[in-house]
């Protein structure tokens, strides 16, 4: 593992011990995915969700976290988000509740 994906791995790992608040949503958490891989109708990997959150009530949130807040890495991040959200209703019959793009020290912002 290199240090830069050791580095996204543990940011992952920090935001999904305690997503209610770094998140700041309300609500109970149920279930937390790191790196919940997506896959087609044809079985092929089409991409990856950072971390896939899903309340007690049945809510879903989506979270691409990103080492900097660059205007092309924030660019693919709503790309990745927006398959991310796709891919929710796809396999889980719900729209996520909202998207958040987290970046540099735990920056969060909600993508639409």
């Amino acid at each position: 593992m290199t240090k830069e994906s050791s580095v996204h791995r543990k940011r992952l790992e920090e935001i999904a011990m305690d997503p209610t608040s770094i998140l700041g949503f309300e609500g109970p958490v149920s279930k937390v995915i790191i790196e919940e891989e997506m896959y087609n109708s044809k079985n092929q990997q089409i991409g990856e969700i950072d971390l896939l959150v899903r309340t007690s009530r049945g809510d879903y949130y989506v979270v691409e976290y990103k080492a900097t807040d660059k205007s092309k890495v924030r660019r693919k991040a709503r790309e990745q988000l927006e398959r991310a959200a796709d891919y929710v209703y796809e396999n889980y019959g719900v729209r996520p509740l909202k998207l958040f793009y987290v970046h540099d020290d735990l920056v969060v912002e909600e993508i639409f």
